[in-house]
């Protein structure tokens, strides 16, 4: 619909059709999201260990997905981390977006090697991304992060 304003310039708004359509489609985009509720959904990416024993996965240097699709969240479950040498000392520490201290979540090491979350202890809306690092590795090679999360559309986030 639209309005002349006394200024000259006009204003393009919906009709009452128009606006009816608008919901009409937000309402079952919305009901398909929650027809599909949560699901769990396996993660893996990994990483070399450079020659100064660095290790960098996920962020924007890793070869999958270490973050929600656009219009979900993730709520961390497990994750593992092989290919270290624990009984050497290896850890390596699990940030949300950037390894800064503030954004630390985690460690793996000899006593844990893997993380078993509990419910809503980490979660991840569009646009974070899981980064693992590792300074001064004894180990040497590939390092494999895996890991199980439950997705949910972020209209759904109400359910964690």
């Amino acid at each position: 619909m639209k309005a002349k304003i006394a200024a000259g310039a006009e204003i393009d708004t919906l009709n009452r059709k128009e606006l009816k359509e608008t919901l009409s489609e937000f309402m079952v985009a919305w009901q398909v999201d929650a027809a599909k509720g949560d699901r769990y959904v396996d993660i893996r990416d990994q990483g070399i260990i450079d020659a100064a024993g660095g290790l960098t996965i996920g962020g924007a240097t890793g070869d999958q997905r270490m973050g929600p699709r656009e219009g979900y969240i993730w709520d961390v479950r497990r994750l593992c981390i092989s290919g270290l040498d624990y009984a050497a000392g290896d850890a390596v520490y699990v940030y949300r977006n950037e390894p800064t201290p503030l954004s630390l979540l985690g460690r793996t090491d000899q006593v844990t090697r893997g993380l078993f979350l509990l419910d809503r202890q980490w979660v991840l809306y569009p646009g974070h991304q899981l980064v693992c690092v590792g300074a001064s590795l004894s180990a040497t090679g590939y390092v494999q992060v895996t890991g199980t999360v439950r997705e949910l559309p972020i209209a759904l986030a109400w359910r964690l």
